[in-house]
């Protein structure tokens, strides 16, 4: 399954066509090594079950590869060198293993996807700090002045959180505001901040009860810095909050509800 919106320019009053800066993503085949911190605690209460809340830190190195695939180039999550662990002890062998099930890949100027030996699977709540919300190849449209931004949409898995309820995704538009170059110039960087804002409130095709609705929030804030001459991520500091629920008129505490907190940040390495 593709997680995509076509990607919207959304110049500045004096207008990014009387010039600006250009913000290249090299189509090039590289590997690029990140010093990887992250961490996930969400809470689920269902209609009949209410797990335990859950918690789990990633650490290690995430690698992100860029390769060329027919007609389009795609960014690859790679999870080998990164631990999980749980509280100040290891995460258990079942909970590392959903937080890495499967593989994200993110096609630069496009869509995402999750897969497991090709087949689309659903990433999990576990999964979340290495979603690609903070690792999206910065790829606008045409140039950029200060204030620019370019709008990524990103299709969020919902059930990851609302665990046992098939529900589906929504779109999260993700907000790039071009920050101009990272000073001193000669660092070669340019600064983004990233922004998400969203409220939801859409019918539901549950099984249970195909009348109910999904509502909620989802904010994002962060700090990207990409590279002036190729356009590979920096560094990237990202959080994310996302409060999630089901309701309809046979349920007056609700159907389903869940809460999660994420953080994400990437130092590149080499």
């Amino acid at each position: 399954m593709m997680f995509w919106v076509p990607l919207t320019i959304l110049a500045a009053a004096s207008g990014a066509d009387q010039g600006g800066h250009s913000v290249v993503y090299k189509r090039q085949p590289s590997i690029v090594e990140y010093k990887f911190i992250g961490e996930v605690l969400s809470t689920y209460v269902g209609a009949i079950d209410a797990p335990p809340t859950r918690q789990v830190q990633i650490t290690g190195t995430y690698v992100l590869k860029t390769e060329n695939r027919g007609s389009k180039w795609v960014v690859v999550g790679l999870t080998d060198k990164l631990k999980f662990t749980k509280g100040d002890k290891g995460a258990s062998a079942a909970q590392a293993k959903l937080a890495v099930k499967g593989v994200w890949t993110q096609v630069v100027a496009g869509p995402s996807s999750y897969t497991l030996k090709g087949a689309a699977i659903l990433p999990t709540q576990l999964n979340a700090p290495l979603w690609p919300i903070a690792w999206v190849p910065i790829a606008p449209a045409g140039s950029m002045k200060i204030g620019d931004e370019f709008i990524q949409a990103f299709d969020f898995p919902a059930q990851a959180f609302l665990e046992d309820d098939p529900i589906g995704r929504f779109t999260l538009p993700l907000s790039f505001t071009f920050n101009g170059s990272e000073y001193p110039a000669s660092k070669g960087l340019y600064s983004f901040s990233l922004r998400a804002n969203h409220d939801v409130d859409q019918p539901v095709k549950h099984p249970e009860d195909p009348a109910l609705r999904l509502k909620g929030h989802v904010l994002v804030d962060g700090r990207l810095k990409v590279s002036r001459s190729d356009g590979r991520l920096e560094s990237a500091n990202v959080i994310m909050s996302a409060d999630l629920w089901l309701e309809g008129k046979n349920y007056p505490f609700g159907f389903s509800k869940a809460k999660g907190s994420v953080t994400a940040t990437l130092e590149r390495i080499k």
